[in-house]
């Protein structure tokens, strides 16, 4: 919805201003179509309101063109989304490689992608890199969402505790078959 006054704003980046601005705006639009539908001729409010409306679309979607020329990008939630599906996809087929470096691009793009951060935890752990997992967890936990998380952080977090307290083994041979063990 790039085209609707201040809703771009106030979905990617939860602004309260945006969201009155998106809020006027559909306001605006539904009292001109209310005016506008069975009066004939069009009262001339109506037509003030869809002046505004057509004028703040146009404003807006000028808006949005420059900033994503601006930024070389259509959309960071939406890269960032992309990357995160991308990623995932790689982890699942085994490709842990290919995962990793895109979960690191990712958590470079975007610092507080959740979901990322923690799939690139349970790869870290799962590839034997205990304390570099054991510092994105902790990066997790004081992210502004990371409640909504708490129970997976925790999981990932025991998973990690169970995996690094667990005794190296060792190669002691089998004894055979009429042997006694010592």
């Amino acid at each position: 919805m790039w085209w609707w006054p201040g809703w771009s704003d106030a979905w990617n980046a939860r602004s309260r201003w945006s969201w009155w601005v998106a809020v006027g705006w559909g306001l605006c639009a539904a009292a001109a179509l209310r005016w506008s539908v069975g009066s004939s001729p069009m009262p001339m409010k109506a037509w003030g309101l869809w002046g505004i409306v057509a004028i703040s679309s146009l404003a807006q979607a000028l808006q949005y063109r420059w900033r994503t020329a601006k930024a070389g990008k259509t959309d960071r939630s939406d890269g960032a989304e992309d990357l995160f599906l991308r990623a995932r996809r790689e982890y699942l087929k085994g490709d842990w490689y290919e995962a990793r470096q895109l979960l690191e691009r990712l958590v470079r793009e975007d610092p507080q992608h959740l979901p990322g951060r923690l799939l690139l935890a349970t790869l870290l752990r799962r590839s034997g890199e205990g304390e570099r997992a054991e510092s994105e967890l902790r990066v997790l936990e004081v992210l502004p969402d990371a409640e909504q998380w708490r129970l997976e952080i925790d999981r990932e977090r025991e998973r990690l505790v169970a995996k690094q307290s667990l005794p190296k083994e060792k190669k002691e041979p089998v004894p055979e078959a009429g042997e006694e063990a010592a």
